[in-house]
This record gives C-alpha cells, structure tokens and sequence, in this order.
C-alpha cells in the first residue's frame, strides 16, 4: 500500500527533470552549483506542497515522495532536506 500511494503521488505530480538526475540528491559542493541546485529544490518543494496542498513536511519521512526517487535509487539524506528546506 505505502509502495502504491508513493506512486499514484508521483504520476500525480509532474516532477521536473532534474529529479530523475542521481547527483542532485547530494548536496553539492562548489558554491556556484549548489545555488543552482538550491534555487531547482525550492522551486520543486513549493510547487509540490501547493499542488498537494500540504502546508506542513515531515522532514523526518525517509520515504516521502518529494525526497526519494525509487526508480533512480536515490533519496536525500536528512541534513540535505533540512538544508533545502532552510533555503526556503
């Protein structure tokens, strides 16, 4: 069931490129880039949360479909989501 919601939010959802892109679920080092990728999670974030109507993320949700791509086999880790998130 959690399996089958993750992806019906997904199909849902159109998420942008970069999200299907494995180095975009690391925090990046040089400054220049990391801003590019800051500017391309908060966009993402905000227009995630107003489609879903979500006023509220648990930063804490391993599995939450706005920070983990399965198919890609990738996922923030907590300290990314936390930095994107301040960013906001």
């Amino acid at each position: 069931p959690a399996a089958t919601t993750a992806a019906a939010t997904m199909a849902e959802f159109d998420f942008p490129s970069f999200f299907e892109y494995p180095p975009y679920f690391t925090v990046q080092p040089t400054p220049e880039t990391q801003r590019k990728q800051a500017e391309l999670w908060k966009s993402l974030i905000l227009r995630y949360c107003q489609h879903r109507r979500m006023f509220v993320l648990n930063l804490d949700e391993d599995a939450h479909p706005l920070f983990s791509n399965p198919r890609i086999s990738r996922k923030l880790t907590l300290d990314a989501r936390r930095f994107f998130v301040d960013e906001l």
